[in-house]
């Protein structure tokens, strides 16, 4: 049965990606782009909610005044002087989009790991200003 099955993933992944060029060098430039904007620490993300068809991305580093638009097809950057827009295959936006789903989680998390600490301290102060009281 596994055999069968690990075939049939396979097939379905070669059939899948049989449309799916390689990227060319404008494309794998704006991979590098979008994978930098990723590790800048200043730059901030947001995401459609998940309800929505058509996922977007967005990517946004004030310091560079650069602006990113990603979805399931395309690339959009900006920067108030130029506007550019690629078409990709949904495939090779794949990886992108995990990068970017990466790093709006890694932001979640640190901001969710703050607000706890503040959560923690603020009780300490209510539990130290009850004992200042009971006395």
């Amino acid at each position: 049965m596994n055999i069968i099955k690990r075939t049939y993933l396979k097939l379905k992944v070669k059939y899948k990606n049989r449309n799916v060029k390689p990227l060319d060098d404008e494309q794998k430039l704006l991979h590098e782009i979008v994978t930098k904007m990723c590790s800048k620490q200043d730059s901030k993300f947001l995401m459609t909610p998940i309800e929505v068809h058509h996922n977007r991305y967005y990517i946004e580093n004030r310091a560079n005044e650069y602006f990113i638009v990603l979805s399931n097809e395309s690339i959009k950057i900006t920067n108030h002087k130029f506007y550019l827009v690629r078409q990709f295959h949904s495939e090779q936006m794949k990886p992108l989009i995990d990068k970017v789903r990466r790093r709006i989680e890694n932001d979640r998390f640190k901001m969710e790991k703050e607000m706890f600490k503040n959560e923690l301290d603020l009780l300490r102060n209510i539990s130290q200003s009850l004992d200042t009281t009971v006395k």
